[in-house]
This record gives C-alpha cells, sequence and structure tokens, in this order.
C-alpha cells in the first residue's frame, strides 16, 4: 500500500485510521502514558464512534471491532483523567488539518465496513473523545466467536 500511494492520495489514507486522535492522545499526554499503539487503538475507537454516528459503520460492527482491540489487551476508553481540551487542542495540529470559512477539521478515517473505508473532512468538535451512545455498559461482553 505504502509503495502504490507514497503520498498519501488514494488507498494509503486508510492506514491514517485511528492514528488522527491516537496521535492527539500522545501529544496531549507527553508521549509518557501511552504507547503508540494503545493510542491509536484509543484512535480507532474514536473512529468507530463518528462511523457508527454518521451511519457509515453498523453498531454491531462497531462493537466487535472494540471487542476485538479489548481482546489484545488495548484501551478502548479514554480515562477520564486525560484532558479532553489538550487532547483537542492537539487535534488542531494534526498535519491532515484543514480549514474553511466555518470552522477547523481534519481528514478522519471512518470506517465503512469490514475492509473499508470512508476519508471525510471532520470538524474538530465533531470528532468524539468520549463513548458514543452505542456503546452499552455490557461492553465486556464478547460478540466475536
Amino acid at each position: 500500500v505504502v509503495v502504490a500511494d507514497e503520498r498519501e492520495g488514494g488507498v494509503r489514507r486508510a492506514l491514517n485510521f485511528g492514528h488522527t486522535v491516537g496521535h492527539a492522545v500522545e501529544r496531549a499526554t507527553d508521549y509518557t502514558r501511552f504507547l503508540h499503539g494503545e493510542a491509536v487503538a484509543l484512535g480507532m475507537v474514536a473512529s468507530l464512534d463518528r462511523s457508527v454516528a454518521v451511519g457509515t459503520c453498523t453498531p454491531a460492527l462497531a462493537r466487535r471491532a472494540v471487542s476485538l482491540l479489548q481482546r489484545l489487551g488495548l484501551p478502548t476508553r479514554l480515562p477520564p483523567d486525560v484532558d479532553r481540551h489538550a487532547v483537542r487542542a492537539a487535534l488542531a495540529h494534526d498535519k491532515k488539518r484543514a480549514d474553511s470559512l466555518a470552522a477547523s477539521g481534519v481528514r478522519f478515517i471512518l470506517c465503512a465496513g469490514p475492509g473499508a473505508y470512508a476519508d471525510v473532512w471532520t470538524a474538530l468538535s465533531d470528532i468524539p473523545l468520549e463513548a458514543g451512545a452505542w456503546r452499552t455498559a455490557r461492553e465486556d461482553s464478547d460478540p466475536c466467536p
């Protein structure tokens, strides 16, 4: 994928799934609290939350993906002591940032089904940092066979 799309003009963008928020979490916590993969997992969950909210992904698929991350021992909720304002401020420094007259945003990779993605401009204020409503208190149950 990287060789075929060295400048992120197409399919390589899919590799950014989870990285936008993940990098912001790393920056907001001074690169000391989370390993890169843990921060990206948190970003993947934020992307899944947004995907469900805009209808590109079903809640069932998002729950399955979160369950898989949990089974790998990765975090799926931003701890309450992580400063959300610092994370949102860090999002404003993302290399994929885009400005419009109305708001600032970034190119955000969403889940559009198994093995599929959507590359959408998303306002910074629309990037979820809290668990989406589709995620239930029974998150510890495993929907994966």
